[in-house]
């Protein structure tokens, strides 16, 4: 697979720094499953993109449109769980995060839409920069919160079940919050997070 395969249908951004990951190497298939941003010609759409290492072929997976519009942020994160299914978040912008599976492990030909995710805080604006991460049999899922248009903190939730592709989130836990006007230190301390 090289760089120049994405270069014909790429949004304007198919990948965002702050989103991720966008793309894992599954050992146990020899397969690589990356994820982006298309553009179809008259819509964003969400790709998934497998490389079969074996075989040397490359397959793309439309799963949604993207209903955000002239906004680059609404790339998608992947991750796979301890089962083989794998979960793709995106979409979100100030707004609830969509969420889709693999109706069957380690198959990306066909996805289930799971219910979307939002915050419980009340008068919410919506979530941002969705950062998934597997450890064991539990799913970690970090993003960034709008209580207000400065008020931004971090916040996370996990599965409390997880089983089939089907999920039960935990309530919200707050990560940081450095108040109002915290929208730049917010995102710089979520960037951050994405690293560790």
């Amino acid at each position: 697979m090289t760089a120049d395969y994405f270069s014909s249908d790429g949004a304007t951004y198919p990948n965002y720094d702050n989103i991720g990951p966008c793309a894992f190497y599954d050992a146990a298939d020899n397969k690589t499953w990356d994820c982006r941003e298309a553009w179809n010609g008259s819509h964003r759409q969400i790709t998934v993109t497998v490389f079969d290492h074996g075989a040397g072929n490359i397959t793309d997976y439309t799963v949604s449109t993207n209903t955000l519009t002239n906004d680059d942020h609404g790339e998608g994160a992947l991750c796979m769980d301890h089962e083989g299914y794998v979960h793709l978040y995106w979409g979100a912008h100030l707004s609830p995060l969509h969420h889709a599976v693999t109706t069957n492990p380690r198959d990306p030909t066909a996805w289930t839409i799971r219910p979307n995710i939002t915050t419980t805080h009340p008068g919410a604006g919506g979530v941002s920069y969705p950062h998934p991460c597997q450890v064991g049999s539990v799913q970690y899922l970090l993003l960034r919160d709008t209580l207000s248009g400065t008020h931004k903190p971090c916040c996370l939730f996990y599965t409390t079940s997880l089983s089939g592709g089907v999920e039960t989130w935990s309530s919200r836990i707050d990560i940081a919050d450095y108040g109002l006007g915290s929208d730049g230190l917010g995102t710089w301390f979520y960037s951050s997070l994405m690293y560790v």
